[in-house]
């Protein structure tokens, strides 16, 4: 059947390999290429640290002291330790904080603050903080899969207006460790003295794993109820037939109604199930539910205009995202 128009004009960045030396190396190189990417493409640095600085405490000054991969090897076991961070702001005026944290060199933190609030720690090199900051992946996450061996490549995406991003890393043919991202929705939040704005939201996505059926929390945002503001836990939100979310579905069958031409691609939303804050978000954009089984990491649909990734049913290739009409993926 016809794919989905796209919402938005992407640029992304595939293949970008990482010859594998240790996890501390892997991720090094995955945070300055994320951070690298971002910047090529409208996100202004706010501050950052090389563990060894970050400048005066308070606000940041907006030096980007990641020169090189070398400047992002200092991982902190927690918020009072020297690490590796830098803030970066978005076409939305939010600020999106990635930092080396955790207690493995697989593991990071990423959050993000909706009203830019980030300020820096009376000893720099420590992590920042936010009063309204959403910590959407903490430090426990593996980031980048914990196997000692083989190399990664990362994928990135950014949109044309520097409003939403998403990122990917595969070691051995799949997706592994979270896919991730800051991004805009499409509201659907209203009422009196409720609204979101900016309406953004964070959301990490745990590779291969099912976060449909499971009902798992796969992100944060933070809306006004009310006239006053609420951290909300957000779910996927999907249109579904007879009741059924399993592979048996019609997310699994070439439906004759539309010409049996291919496999449906739904699109997704998310709603909050929070006390205070309960209802349906908004609609994702460029961010669809495909095949319930059978299919792969990194496979490309019309003509090279979509890709299919890890992370909703519990099997590879079972979300659609947007793909550039021409690269072939290469998950190493």
């Amino acid at each position: 059947m016809a794919m989905p128009a796209k919402q938005k004009t992407w640029t992304v960045s595939a293949n970008n390999r990482i010859p594998f030396v240790t996890l501390n190396d892997t991720m090094s190189k995955y945070l300055f290429g994320v951070k690298e990417f971002l910047k090529t493409n409208g996100y202004t640095i706010a501050g950052s640290s090389n563990g060894t600085t970050g400048g005066t405490p308070g606000t940041p000054d907006g030096v980007d002291r990641w020169i090189t991969s070398a400047n992002v090897t200092t991982q902190g076991a927690n918020a009072a330790s020297a690490q590796s961070w830098v803030i970066l702001t978005d076409g939305n005026g939010v600020q999106i904080l990635l930092t080396y944290q955790g207690a493995a060199a697989q593991n990071a933190r990423f959050s993000f603050s909706p009203g830019a609030l980030f300020v820096v720690a009376a000893t720099s090199q420590n992590q920042p903080t936010a009063t309204d900051e959403q910590v959407f992946s903490p430090a426990t996450n593996d980031v980048i899969n914990s196997t000692g061996s083989l190399d990664r490549s990362w994928f990135g995406w950014v949109d044309s207006q520097s409003k939403l991003c998403r990122f990917a890393i595969a070691r051995n043919q799949v997706f592994v460790g979270q896919l991730w991202g800051v991004e805009l929705v499409a509201s659907v939040v209203a009422g009196a003295g409720t609204t979101w704005s900016p309406a953004v939201w964070g959301f990490a996505l745990p590779a291969n794993s099912d976060t449909w059926a499971g009902g798992s929390v796969v992100g944060l945002a933070r809306p006004t109820v009310s006239s006053s503001s609420v951290n909300v836990s957000a779910k996927w939100a999907v249109e579904q037939f007879g009741n059924s979310s399993t592979d048996t579905s019609i997310h699994n069958s070439k439906a004759e109604m539309q010409g049996a031409l291919g496999f449906p691609v739904v699109p997704i939303g998310i709603g909050s199930t929070t006390a205070g804050g309960q209802g349906k978000l908004g609609n994702l954009y460029d961010f669809w539910y495909g095949r319930g089984s059978g299919g792969s990491d990194g496979d490309v649909y019309q003509n090279k205009q979509y890709v299919g990734v890890a992370g909703f049913r519990g099997n590879t290739g079972s979300l659609i995202w947007p793909w550039d009409g021409a690269t072939t993926p290469v998950l190493y």
